[in-house]
């Protein structure tokens, strides 16, 4: 979640002058915390440990389920936690900033681990992401400030001092710039970007002097275009040149700086600095405590800012500032300590999937619970990213989900570095999948640390292979598994044994298999599909089969794969299509109606429909307009500008026929649209005028996180829908909750609308079938037809010839000679027998048959009941005739 001060803002920097600081735990509040929010009581709350895992001596992850009520119903988030001990001498934190360390060159936290060479991280301070990309709060890195606090009230930091004691705490910045005539002017800030501040929506810069640094890696300082700046660049504390209205089109110098003024002080540079003056730089910060301890700035090693506060000696805090921007569940991300100041906890909630995310009252809760004493917000939502480095390995990883489901670039992170030497080993352990396929190649490989829980190089190390049973083939440290079973592999190098238990999925030991993919699509020509197949073994292992070890079948229609993903070329004339997955011989099948595509509008060149522009609430502001895509194609573009204004829903539309909408044929399942993404990550949406009158609103794009063009489908079946519909509008929202995540200006266009409809599926038609036991006749509809093979029974079931019965069924039955094996496929039913083999693949789902198929005279017998009710039969007996019926 990015935070925005009145829909402009941002901060950043760095430098070096003695500084007052104070702990939290002294400090009273000088601006009045928010009181009245209702922090409600967060019922049952529990969070439970999972898993925990060393990163480096001193640092630990620790994932967590926390489980609570809310709004009367269980709901459970995935929680990460660093726990570092700063009575450790071997780790520290500090602050991570940007691409490259600089200030406007926003990274992945990921990224600004790997750059930083920290085995941790989490993404740090709230920035607004319609301006340079600067933290709102101070930067001290290294010891070193950065940038100044911002001037907002209650946005509280967190700091790690010289004596390694963590402090929270509000501060404020003074400086003073000093001219070679010994005229001063006062110096309002360090590294900061263009702000609306608090009290009374003043601009940060008007009349006011910053200094920036080489912390600063733009060639603009603050540039909104609401002041005009006048620029100094001093290098060596000498002015070596003066630009009046407007930047100097340079970063500032690592062995100087550059001020900026505008206004009255703009009229004191002018006035009192000339080129080759000697000038004067001086700041500081200051503690906002009553009771603050000074501290030298060399005794500082982090801070970096926050939010509001959450936990107060270890009880829930009033909100330190209006929290109403930052409302909802959503991801989260925070940082505290314990009450004896000995353990730091970095902590993120995830809100993806089917981790529901934390509201403020309940990440207060989870903080609690973990043991935080004092604790505050960092910025989350789409922000909220934890990286870490498992334990023996180089390379760290993304250790949550983001909400958006792709890491975003931020300004500035914590990093959690490891300052210990190289340690004697420790430990070593095997490293590959437990869980493999038949002919899935996979590589193992021998890890190990040292006593600090650092990794160490063993790849010089001569390693030996063992297959304790003989499924399977190394060559070098590559294993090929050959067949399905259990087994253990053993490395062994310098008189150093490690194992691995790892089993082998292949037909016999599998219990399921079957497809990740929705049954609601509908196949049409063109179309592409994902298909992830996945299977479960008996154990109770579920994992997803390698594209490559997939034999596939489509039945009515015509289609090639390219890993997972089907292209439909053409369809057949059946109005449904088949899709089988084969693996070692066992098979799952998806069925599909074929659908067909029709547009409705492309927006050519010389047809535009009727459509105007709107925008709600009235402050809004955009355009609309057709945008020449080529020759002869064009586009609807959609302009908007939400910047102005208070946190409210913000929307632009694209108004078809005067908002009496245009109609839509028939009965669509799926709209299909190209979608032109800003990477704003704002929401997309239609409104249709249904059969009963009423507007629907259908969600396009929740989330537009791309830049470009995608086709995306929308499933119809979701929405309540009576037809026929009509579409009334296109339309980019920017919703309340959330908003300070989004960006407040962007353009997104649409283009190739269609609709798709379902084709007819030929009914079912099922015919009455008599048999009678020991009878080689068989009687369809009425009609009489001979059996070369009666009906029997064996250990008190009725077995029938196979191929008889699926033929009278109107299935198709087909025989595999080598695997003796019998496949029938009747209507969305796929059934695979094995002779003498009493595991039955039922539409995937392994079931075991008390009497297994047999053959007789040649001709496959399968117990009857089983196999016509598995097809939807009825199955009569008539015990005194023998007669069977199904119907």
């Amino acid at each position: 979640m990015k935070y925005k001060h009145n829909n402009k803002g941002r901060f950043l920097s760095k430098k070096v002058i003695p500084i007052v600081v104070s702990s939290f735990i002294s400090a009273q509040l000088l601006f009045s915390p928010i009181s009245g929010l209702n922090i409600s009581q967060v019922e049952a709350a529990s969070a439970k440990l999972l898993s925990e895992e060393m990163i480096t001596s001193g640092a630990v992850l620790q994932n967590y389920t926390f489980t609570m009520q809310r709004d009367g119903e269980y709901i459970n988030t995935e929680v990460g936690v660093i726990k570092l001990d700063l009575n450790n001498p071997y780790v520290k934190l500090d602050v991570m900033t940007g691409a490259h360390g600089q200030f406007t060159e926003r990274s992945t936290v990921q990224n600004m681990v790997k750059y930083t060479d920290a085995v941790a991280g989490v993404n740090g301070d709230f920035y607004a992401m319609s301006s340079e990309g600067v933290p709102l709060g101070p930067t001290i890195s290294d010891g070193e400030i950065m940038a100044s606090p911002s001037e907002l009230t209650g946005m509280y930091t967190f700091g790690i001092t010289e004596a390694n004691k963590p402090v929270i705490g509000l501060y404020a910045f003074e400086g003073l710039v000093t001219a070679e005539n010994g005229e001063s002017y006062p110096l309002r800030g360090m590294n900061k970007t263009y702000a609306w501040l608090e009290p009374g929506h003043l601009h940060s810069h008007a009349d006011s002097l910053y200094v920036y640094t080489d912390a600063w890696g733009s060639e603009q300082r603050a540039a909104d275009g609401a002041t005009t700046p006048t620029e100094v660049l001093v290098v060596d504390d000498v002015i070596e040149e003066i630009s009046e209205g407007e930047f100097l089109p340079m970063t500032p110098p690592k062995d100087g700086y550059i001020l900026r003024a505008h206004g009255k002080a703009a009229k004191f540079v002018t006035e009192n600095m000339q080129v080759g003056d000697e000038i004067d730089t001086d700041y500081e910060l200051l503690s906002l405590s009553d009771e603050g301890q000074n501290i030298k700035e060399d005794d500082f090693k982090m801070l970096i800012g926050g939010h509001t506060v959450l936990i107060q000696d270890g009880k829930a805090a009033d909100f330190s500032r209006d929290v109403s921007s930052l409302l909802g569940n959503r991801s989260r991300t925070a940082i505290g300590y314990s009450k004896d100041e000995r353990y730091v906890y970095i902590v993120t909630a995830d809100h993806y999937g089917e981790s529901d995310g934390l509201r403020l009252s309940e990440l207060q809760e989870l903080m609690l619970q973990l043991g935080i004493w004092n604790g505050i917000n960092l910025d989350g939502g789409g922000s909220t990213q934890l990286v870490s480095r498992p334990l023996a390995e180089f390379d760290v990883e993304l250790s949550n989900q983001p909400e958006y489901g792709s890491e975003r670039n931020v300004v500035n992170g914590v990093g959690v570095y490891s300052t210990a030497p190289e340690g004697e080993l420790k430990g070593m352990f095997l490293d590959g999948k437990t869980t493999l396929f038949k002919n899935e190649q996979t590589t193992y490989q021998m890890k190990a640390y040292d006593e600090y829980y650092n990794p160490i190089d063993v790849s010089e190390l001569d390693v030996n292979w063992l297959i304790a049973n003989p499924i399977g083939d190394f060559e070098g440290d590559v294993f090929t598994p050959k067949q399905s079973g259990t087994t253990q592999i053993t490395a062994t190098s310098n008189d150093i044994n490690e194992s691995l238990e790892i089993e082998i999925i292949g037909r016999h030991n599998l219990s399921n298999m079957g497809f990740s993919a929705s049954n609601s699509n509908m196949l049409v020509e063109g179309g592409t599909y994902k298909l992830p197949v996945f299977v479960k073994s008996e154990s109770g292992v579920k994992r997803t089969v390698p594209a490559e070890l997939i034999d596939w079948e489509f039945i009515g229609f015509s289609g090639t794969m390219d890993g997972d993903t089907l292209t439909v070329h053409q369809l057949g004339n059946k109005g449904i299509g088949k899709i089988i997955a084969k693996y070692d011989g066992y098979s799952s099948m998806l069925t599909l109606s074929a659908g067909m595509l029709r547009e409705w509008e492309d927006f050519n060149l010389g047809e535009e429909v009727p459509v105007s522009f709107t925008v709600y609430p009235s402050f809004v502001s955009g355009d609309l307009s057709f945008q020449r895509e080529s020759a002869n194609n064009q586009s609807l573009r959609l302009d908007y500008d939400f910047s102005e204004g208070e946190t409210v829903n913000k929307a632009a539309y694209a108004v078809f026929n005067n908002d009496e909408g245009i109609e839509v044929d028939g009965e669509p399942q799926f709209l299909k649209v190209d979608l032109f993404g800003d990477n704003s990550y704002n929401w997309v949406r239609a409104e249709v005028i249904d059969g009963n009158g009423d507007v629907q609103k259908i969600d396009i794009s929740k989330n537009v996180n791309w830049e470009g063009w995608e086709t995306v489908n929308v499933n119809l079946a979701d929405y309540n829908l009576t037809y026929p519909i009509k579409m009334k509008r296109l339309y980019i929202v920017s919703p309340d909750v959330g908003q300070n995540d989004r960006e407040v200006t962007g353009s997104v266009a649409f283009d190739n609308i269609f609709f798709m409809y379902r084709g007819e599926i030929p009914a079912i038609i099922k015919p009455k079938v008599e048999m009678t036991l020991n009878k080689q006749i068989l009687t369809v509809d009425g009609i009489s037809q001979e059996l070369d093979q009666a009906p029997v029974v064996m250990e008190g079931r009725t077995m029938v010839p196979l191929r008889f019965i699926v033929d009278a069924l109107g299935g198709q039955v087909t025989w595999d000679s080598v695997e003796k094996k019998v496949i029938l496929i009747k209507e969305d039913q796929l059934i695979e027998l094995w002779i003498n083999d009493p595991d039955i693949n039922l539409n995937g789902n392994k079931v075991t048959s008390d009497v297994p198929p047999s053959a007789i005279n040649n001709r496959t017998m399968v117990p009857l009941r089983f196999v016509s009710e598995f097809f939807g039969w009825k199955v009569g007996w008539d015990s005194t005739t023998k007669k069977i019926t199904m119907e």
